[in-house]
């Protein structure tokens, strides 16, 4: 159930950007494209940070501070900026089909990963 709520959030989340576009004439590749695997592993690490922030708001940690150094530590992970994630996020939404491929997979892997530390 929780692994729903965060899928659902996800799309409320990359469904804002008022700027995104489905005409692929318009689609433009970010100047620091992430493979697709790559971004996908980046949107299941982005899933399981938002997890650690609500775990960690929780007990009673700032919110932006715990939010600011975790995701700053995933930015280095992939070795990219806020504005790479976000033009690459841009860019793979740009796709609803590729998005749907990606979401899939992501939820698949939270439904392995939530299955294991269950059965711990």
């Amino acid at each position: 159930m929780k692994y729903f709520f965060l899928f659902i959030l996800s799309i409320s989340l990359f469904s804002c950007d008022t700027e995104l576009s489905t005409d692929d004439s318009v689609r433009e590749e970010p100047t620091h494209l992430l493979s697709k695997e790559v971004f996908t592993d980046l949107y299941y690490d982005i899933q399981l940070t938002e997890a650690a922030v609500r775990i960690e708001i929780g007990k009673g940690a700032d919110s932006k501070e715990i939010s600011a150094y975790l995701y700053e530590k995933l930015l280095e992970k992939y070795g990219i900026t806020p504005t790479d994630l976000k033009e690459n996020v841009r860019y793979y939404s740009s796709d609803p089909q590729q998005m749907s491929d990606i979401q899939t997979e992501v939820v698949n892997r939270l439904t392995k990963k939530e299955a294991e530390l269950t059965n711990q």
